[in-house]
């Protein structure tokens, strides 16, 4: 079974990622205006953190280097919407 992001192009996960941020902020009663200036540095922050939870031991270097240039990507995406 493959994981959802490796399925998704950066560009689409740096929408969903944004999407989750927008949709838990309404769920907690942010308005708009906060939830927009919140949505991309946080999104940013959970790339940044997904990207430092890649186990180093486990993985082959391989797909080490594939999974850490896809969340880049990823955060690239973020800063472009």
């Amino acid at each position: 079974m493959k994981h959802k992001q490796i399925d998704m192009t950066p560009k689409e996960k740096a929408k969903d990622l944004i999407f989750s941020v927008v949709g838990l902020s309404i769920c907690k009663g942010i308005n708009k205006e906060q939830t927009k200036l919140l949505a991309k540095p946080l999104a940013s922050l959970i790339v940044d953190e997904i990207d430092l939870a890649i186990d180093f031991d486990w993985m082959e270097v391989q797909n080490l280097d594939r999974q850490h240039n896809y969340w880049q990507e990823v955060k690239k995406e973020i800063k472009k919407l």
